[in-house]
């Protein structure tokens, strides 16, 4: 699947995954301990794509500059693992960001992307 975005409000961010098993090894290392407590101690794969699409789709809309996905990336907590919108915060140089997340789940894959206003 081709996955492409074009944003004339500015620039934006997404992000097509497989879902697989590996995030649950991979997570400690992009995910804050406040995200990894609220995701809750028993998250499922889809809830760690998420979190993993919001980052990859926040640091793309960032663009440049060397960004650390656990401390400089911050994802709110949701509730819906199919299908939902969340807030995301881009924290660099003492300023933050906050965007608006879609994401959606397409069988064995997770969509997430940046929504403009």
């Amino acid at each position: 699947m081709l996955v492409m975005t074009h944003d004339t409000a500015g620039s934006t961010g997404v992000d097509y995954e497989l879902i697989r098993d590996k995030i649950f090894r991979i997570s400690p290392r992009f995910m804050s301990s406040m995200e990894r407590r609220e995701a809750g101690p028993n998250a499922g794969s889809d809830r760690l794509h998420i979190y993993w699409g919001a980052k990859e789709s926040l640091f793309k809309k960032h663009g440049t500059g060397s960004l650390t996905f656990s401390e400089d990336l911050y994802v709110e907590p949701f509730r819906n693992c199919e299908e939902g919108e969340t807030r995301g915060i881009i924290r660099v140089g003492g300023e933050h960001t906050v965007n608006k997340i879609a994401y959606k789940k397409y069988g064995t894959h997770m969509l997430v992307y940046i929504i403009n206003d």
